[in-house]
């Protein structure tokens, strides 16, 4: 090969790998790196080294048939799985994943929400209510009818 045969054939590979660096290459891990991630649900835990699995959930220890089945943070619809995706940009990729509690589930936190937390203390004070009225005429009755 003479030397400006070589020059050309350097320059075309250098323009197909520019090419493959800014366009194919995010796109292929991207792919990879979503089937990678949905994955671990299957698996029920996140691979790296090895399988760390999640721990199991009140779900999978005290129900029986489908439900107490499904791994853990699976669900009928799957849809925390199915919503991580991939953006391919010019040399980058990012993956995300765009539901509300993806990030809870992710690093943890807070999932009352104010609403909840109005609705649970209203719930619980409810129940005191009326258990209180039930020790004050239980005792009544107890009273009318000792010997």
């Amino acid at each position: 090969m003479t030397p400006q045969k070589f020059r050309e054939f350097a320059e075309k590979r250098q323009k197909e790998l520019a090419k493959l660096l800014r366009s194919d290459l995010p796109r292929l891990m991207g792919t990879k790196a979503m089937q990678h991630f949905r994955g671990n649900f299957a698996r029920g835990g996140f691979l790296d080294d090895n399988l760390q699995a999640w721990p199991s959930t009140w779900r999978q220890q005290t129900l029986s048939g489908a439900d107490g089945q499904r791994g853990p943070l699976l669900s009928r619809t799957n849809t925390l799985r199915n919503r991580i995706l991939f953006r391919a940009a010019p040399g980058r990729v990012r993956i995300y994943n765009d539901l509300i509690y993806a990030a809870i589930h992710n690093n943890g936190g807070n999932t009352i929400t104010p609403i909840l937390r109005n609705t649970t203390a209203l719930k619980t004070e409810k129940a005191q209510r009326k258990a209180t009225t039930f020790s004050i005429i239980s005792a009544a009755l107890l009273e009318r009818h000792a010997p």
